[in-house]
């Protein structure tokens, strides 16, 4: 009897103190089946899914989530992660600078700076103009060049036979993005390139710090042979280039300017080689065989390109700028966004903030405690998106109200939002759009299947797949009866606009 008599208020001082207090304006709480730790697990073993798993149970538009002393807000209600990306109290810098600190690896004589917000303010200029504008335009155009290249180097009516689907995009995503970013003395070879592979699998372990160097050893050594190529572009001021995008090179001359040598870029820069491709390729995966393993929606996007496409003797030109504003080839890029794009948003509540709901219903955040959301949640919620929310339906995005309109595009954040939108997005979408519809008007694409659709790695935006047991099978390219000479090419003298949220 004595021990209970002492451990019972024992068991309430421990709890105490590794338990955070609650204030009845903070959001519902959801407890866990196993005390203090069982979301972190769940959180690790799940990942995104955990958080669809909450919402399909409890139905809540904010839920607070303990963990040890600490607590974690989910957002599921759009207009509360809208409200979340525009406030200036939740804050995504101490993100960033752990992000280039532990997973970019920074020298550490560099890392200071990042604590800095007029330094972070300076850096991250270049990085909106290097992808907007005409600065946009000329890195587009020199991207589906090269996309036009890699087509047309397939000719005559066997085509090819394609027995990777991933290896084939991705290694032709690779070579398009490295050149249009770096130039012709692009120094990321393709082979070079699928390091970016390794290091993303293990990025999220990296992050959490968790000994990478035991758990993630083949993921740091990919960084570093990454790091190690890059080294004498910029050591020899080849980023200096003028066939070298604005954005590279402005971010390097930007960041020389404020006091960063040369020897650092490679590291400090590192990210530029890591996100251009890891969101773009696994979404050029989706998007095509979503829609080549389709055929009425082939001769619907074929029908929308050849209507602006002109074709002189042997050469198809395809006005971009046109390109962007058919309908339903449009319709099916916010599909793919909405149903394979499942990216995290996170923030970090620096002083206690107060987020209103649609309906006005208010929710206290408190000091010290992290809020995210998970897009999956808004993209597949069926109170919004209808019972086939989780179908690729492009339809849906057509002949829309305003009303309608409004409300599907309120949920939809593929690209983040506020100040911290993706600045690449645009680029991503051109290189997807054009491929897309140069494929679908100048070839027959055969035996495309479709992937079963699982939650992301922890820490990737876009969905995994898993093929069935086959694997993805032989894939044919060939070209249509009468385009098996035609040279494709792409204009975008016409300009180039967001055409993404």
């Amino acid at each position: 009897m004595l021990t209970i008599v002492v451990a019972i208020p024992l068991a309430v001082l421990v709890r105490h103190l590794i338990s955070p207090a609650y204030d009845p304006r903070e959001p519902p709480v959801i407890k866990p089946k196993i005390p203090l730790i069982g979301h972190i697990i769940s959180i690790a073993t799940e990942a995104s899914g955990y958080y669809q798993r909450l919402f399909k149970k409890y139905r809540l538009p904010i839920c607070t989530l303990p963990v040890l002393n600490y607590k974690i807000y989910v957002i599921n209600s759009p207009a509360l992660i809208a409200a979340a990306q525009r406030s200036k109290t939740l804050s995504f810098e101490v993100f960033i600078r752990h992000f280039f600190i532990n997973v970019i690896g920074v020298p550490q004589r560099e890392s200071a700076k990042f604590a800095d917000p007029k330094w972070l303010a300076t850096v991250s200029k270049p990085l909106a103009a290097g992808l907007s504008g005409e600065s946009l335009r000329e890195i587009a155009a020199v991207g589906l060049g090269g996309i036009a290249r890699e087509l047309n180097a397939v000719t005559g009516e066997k085509g090819v036979r394609i027995g990777d689907v991933e290896g084939w995009l991705t290694d032709m995503l690779s070579r398009v993005i490295m050149r249009a970013l770096y130039g012709e003395k692009n120094p990321l070879s393709v082979e070079v390139h699928r390091s970016i592979w390794e290091f993303d699998k293990k990025i999220f372990l990296i992050a959490l710090g968790l000994a990478p160097k035991l758990f993630a050893r083949k993921a740091l050594a990919a960084r570093d042979e990454i790091q190690k190529v890059l080294a004498p572009f910029y050591l020899n001021r080849l980023d200096e280039g003028e066939d070298v995008s604005a954005y590279v090179r402005n971010r390097a001359a930007t960041k020389r300017a404020t006091g960063t040598p040369s020897e650092d870029l490679a590291a400090t820069e590192f990210d530029v080689a890591w996100a251009s491709v890891t969101n773009t390729t696994p979404t050029m995966i989706w998007t095509f065989v979503s829609i080549f393993s389709r055929p009425d929606v082939v001769e619907r996007i074929r029908t929308e390109v050849l209507s602006v496409t002109t074709i002189d003797n042997n050469t198809a030109t395809i006005d971009y700028s046109r390109l962007q504003e058919q309908p339903f080839l449009n319709a099916c890029w916010q599909e793919i966004l909405r149903l394979y794009n499942d990216g995290q948003g996170t923030r970090f509540v620096i002083e206690d903030t107060v987020l209103r709901d649609a309906d006005g219903q208010e929710y206290l955040l408190k000091k010290g405690a992290v809020a995210l959301w998970t897009v999956g949640v808004s993209h597949l919620n069926d109170d919004i998106w209808g019972a086939d929310a989780h179908e690729f339906r492009p339809e849906r995005w057509l002949g829309l109200s305003p009303a309608e309109e409004k409300k599907q595009k309120g949920a939809m954040f593929p690209f983040g939002g506020g100040k911290h939108l993706c600045p690449g997005r645009m680029f991503a979408a051109i290189e997807i759009i054009g491929f897309v519809g140069a494929v679908a008007l100048a070839f027959e694409v055969e035996d495309v299947t479709v992937p079963e659709m699982l939650t992301p790695y922890p820490g990737a935006g876009v969905r995994r797949w898993k093929w069935g047991p086959g694997g993805p099978g032989e894939v044919r390219l060939r070209r249509r009866k009468g385009w098996e000479t035609m040279e494709i090419k792409f204009s975008t003298e016409g300009g180039i606009w967001d055409n993404s949220k």
